[in-house]
């Protein structure tokens, strides 16, 4: 969080809500593999793409005159829903 002086907003960083993405992990180039003291003989390595859902943070930045309190940053994502849309409305204010 910063303050501009010469516009007189601050600059902040609101953490809206928790979303989920979802990973595509591959290895780009295969990894060289030793396998040392194997009581089985040879060892079978696999290598396989997955996929893996991870939580994330919905932030915006926007630049304000005044910081909301929590109720009224409540309001306003429940009047504009979108972050784009909660990111406007809490510059025009």
């Amino acid at each position: 969080m910063w303050f501009d002086q010469q516009r007189k907003t601050t600059h902040v960083c609101v953490t809206l809500g928790v979303t989920t993405k979802t990973l595509r992990l591959a290895f780009a180039e295969r990894p060289d593999v030793r396998v040392f003291e194997s009581e089985e003989g040879a060892a079978h390595v696999l290598y396989s793409d997955t996929t893996q859902r991870i939580l994330s943070l919905l932030t915006i930045e926007c630049n304000v005159r005044h910081i909301p309190t929590r109720e009224q940053l409540r309001k306003i994502c429940d009047a504009h829903r979108e972050p784009e849309a909660i990111k406007r409305a809490l510059e025009a204010q």
